[in-house]
Parts: C-alpha cells; structure tokens; sequence
C-alpha cells in the first residue's frame, strides 16, 4: 500500500489517480485499510480478532483502489 501511495507513475492521469485515492475522496477508504490492515499484525496477541480487522481493511482498500480508476480518466 505504500507503494501505491509513494512510488511515482507514467502518466499523469495515473498521477492524479494516486493522488484522489491517498488526498482526494477516497482517501478515508485507503487509509482506514491501511489502519485495519495493519491492526492485524497484532494476531499473535489479540487472537481471532484479528481476522475481522484484516478483511474490513482489505474491503476498504479494494474499494478506494476499484473506485479511483473510475474516478479519473485513464486513457
């Protein structure tokens, strides 16, 4: 998830896509899956809790990252 965030892109439209998911209004969805998703390192000491936060993070982070392709226009 870093990567998606830091890493620079070819096109500017795939610049601004990058920049609508991690400032824009998507940013709430990618960050919070990032949170989620990085919760559930905590497994070895919360147990099966764990679980529940690391498929809401991945929830969260495949809708910013399915909703910002459709957000700009890529081609």
């Amino acid at each position: 998830m870093g990567g998606e965030a830091t890493l620079p892109h070819g096109t500017a439209h795939a610049n601004l896509a990058t920049h609508e998911m991690v400032c824009g209004w998507l940013a709430r969805f990618f960050w919070a899956g990032l949170a989620l998703a990085a919760g559930a390192v905590a497994a070895p000491w919360i147990g099966v809790a764990a679980a529940p936060m690391a498929l809401a993070g991945l929830l969260a982070h495949g809708h910013a990252y399915v909703q910002v392709g459709r957000s700009v226009p890529l081609a």
